[in-house]
Parts: C-alpha cells; sequence; structure tokens
C-alpha cells in the first residue's frame, strides 16, 4: 500500500511480541511475568532505526523492565536472591535505572550484605557522575538509611 508495509499473518501464527504483550495483560502473576521475560530475547529489531522500530523498540524494552521489576517485588520479601537476579537484569538494560539501583541495594542489605549495597552505591554515583548526570536522590536516600543503620 504505498509506502507502508503491512504484514498479514494467519490467524494461527505464534508471534513472541505478541504472546509477550498477552502475558502482561493483568492480572499478572509471578508465573506469567516469567514467561514473559523468558520471551524477550533483547532489542528489537537492533538493526532498524525507522521510527516506528525504534519506537517499539523502546516500548518492549519498557515492558520487559516493568515485567522484571514487578516480578522482583513480588519475590522481594520471600526470596531476596531471587529478586536481585530480576534487579540485576534490568541493569543490563537500563544501567542507572533508579528502582533497579535501590532494589539490588535493599536486596543485598536483606542477605546480610551491607558493605556490598554500600559498594553498589558507590559504584553507581561512580558511573552516573562519570555520564554527567546527579545521582537520583531516592538512591541517596536508601544510602543514607544504610549509613544510619551502623
Amino acid at each position: 500500500e504505498g509506502n507502508i508495509y503491512r504484514l498479514d499473518l494467519p490467524p494461527a501464527t505464534d508471534y513472541d511480541v505478541e504472546r509477550f504483550l498477552a502475558l502482561l495483560q493483568r492480572p499478572t502473576t509471578p508465573e506469567r511475568l516469567q514467561q514473559a521475560i523468558d520471551l524477550y530475547t533483547g532489542p528489537y529489531l537492533p538493526r532498524y532505526e525507522q521510527p516506528w522500530a525504534v519506537g517499539l523498540r523502546n516500548n518492549l524494552a519498557e515492558r520487559y523492565i516493568n515485567a522484571q521489576l514487578e516480578l522482583a517485588s513480588m519475590l522481594f520479601a520471600t526470596d531476596a536472591a531471587a529478586a536481585l537476579e530480576h534487579y540485576q537484569a534490568v541493569l543490563v538494560v537500563d544501567p542507572f535505572h533508579t528502582h533497579a539501583v535501590m532494589g539490588l541495594m535493599q536486596a543485598h542489605t536483606m542477605l546480610g550484605r551491607r558493605s556490598y549495597a554500600l559498594d553498589l552505591y558507590h559504584d553507581y554515583t561512580r558511573r552516573i557522575n562519570e555520564n554527567g548526570l546527579d545521582p537520583d536522590r531516592a538512591v541517596e536516600q536508601v544510602y543514607r538509611q544504610l549509613l544510619d543503620e551502623r
């Protein structure tokens, strides 16, 4: 149709992006979130820089991050080690994600690794300063709470 491409798939076609989005429909459960997370294999069409591809790529990455954070939050109280893995996965996609950094710091603290949590803060502030940014106040607040717990 002119300068527009359209993909008409047969009704029974299994499309991973469609399954990923369907699994994230509410209500979410830990199982559905994990299934969606397992489907995400990295940036969508990374070699395409057309606005439609970049927009969809960013949207899918954001949904993946949100799924990781939501599952980490569900697991945090009962399995901080499992939550830790999900926070780390977020930082692979977005190395400066505030909630993931805070979650990592708090999970390490719950696991008795307070000094590691403090080191994470120092690493975060170093990396963020190297990029000309200021540390998020919420991350600084978690750091100050850790210092107060001495």
